[in-house]
């Protein structure tokens, strides 16, 4: 069979040469316009019944007469083709595995794996020639994201979260929220200096901070909340940030915590923050752990360091 390259042709440039079809085959084929797409789909059980090949798209051309696709991969059947071209009217459904609208040009450029079912009158060329009756695309599936981070601040149907960054997440009735051992809570239940695990996505805003959509919150716990000015100038290698929260210079009130790998830092938009940036008389705001050492400074483990931006003079 003849290999057909994955390019898109206008009728410029390409003239195909027609291939006689049979009378009823015929009727159906009056194509013009762009590559169509659709709403809806017919039930698997017919569509498993109907001449069909699946693979990738190798060409879609537009000519006079319509627009044609060129399938190569492998037939539904034995008796159906590997090797195919589809002539396609504006009323072929074009959906994804889940029914909804999907397009073949964006298949035909990101090489996805699609069905073609079609008229099983068809011609005895090579590649045979047909009418494409539907079209399914098989669109990858796109995973939410997870992260982890500290309950900044809550609002009507949506949660501020830091962490690696600093996120926005919209609640809905379809977000699930529980605790750690899995019993379901709700939104009311979602407080300020929680730690919680956020499911979201995939869509996300490119705004700062972005905003998605929450699809499930685990409750992992509470922290605890200081605020203060940073007492000594922070290295590249700093395993520890000093924290004067009453700016008396009292040890009593002073804290340090310590840093991780886990450990964030970042301002107050969410872009990350280098420990060398921080210096003396820096003000943060610092996320930690509930255990806390009764010495003095008393000290704990940090989830999370906002830099804070210095008051305007």
């Amino acid at each position: 069979m003849k290999a057909w390259n994955k390019l898109l042709l206008t009728t410029t440039a390409v003239t195909l040469l027609a291939l006689p079809l049979s009378a009823s085959a015929l009727s159906s084929v009056n194509a013009t316009g762009p590559v169509p797409t659709a709403k809806v789909i017919e039930n698997k059980q017919e569509a498993a019944e109907q001449a069909g090949t699946k693979g990738l798209l190798e060409q879609i051309v537009h000519t006079k007469k319509g627009s044609q696709v060129f399938v190569k991969g492998e037939g539904l059947r034995p008796i159906d083709q590997d090797t195919i071209i589809l002539n396609v009217t504006n009323s072929v459904p074009v959906v994804d595995q889940h029914g909804n609208p999907a397009d073949l040009l964006e298949a035909l450029q990101q090489e996805w794996t699609v069905t073609a079912y079609y008229n099983p009158a068809i011609t005895k060329s090579l590649p045979a020639k047909g009418n494409a009756e539907k079209f399914v695309v098989e669109r990858p599936e796109v995973k939410a994201m997870v992260s982890t981070g500290i309950i900044d601040s809550t609002g009507k149907d949506r949660v501020v979260m830091v962490g690696d960054s600093k996120i926005v997440l919209n609640m809905s009735e379809e977000t699930v929220i529980t605790d750690k051992n899995g019993k379901a809570l709700k939104q009311s239940d979602l407080k300020a200096g929680q730690r919680i695990e956020a499911h979201y996505g995939p869509m996300m805003t490119a705004s700062l901070p972005p905003i998605s959509p929450a699809q499930k919150i685990v409750v992992l716990g509470e922290t605890s909340h200081v605020e203060g000015v940073v007492g000594k100038d922070m290295s590249k290698d700093a395993k520890s940030i000093y924290i004067d929260t009453a700016g008396d210079k009292k040890m009593e009130n002073d804290m340090i915590l310590h840093l991780n790998e886990d450990t964030s830092i970042i301002n107050i938009v969410g872009t990350p923050v280098k420990p060398e940036e921080i210096k003396k008389g820096t003000k943060v705001a610092a996320y930690h752990s509930l255990a806390t050492t009764f010495s003095l400074p008393a000290q704990s483990s940090a989830y999370v360091i906002v830099v804070l931006p210095e008051p305007v003079k």
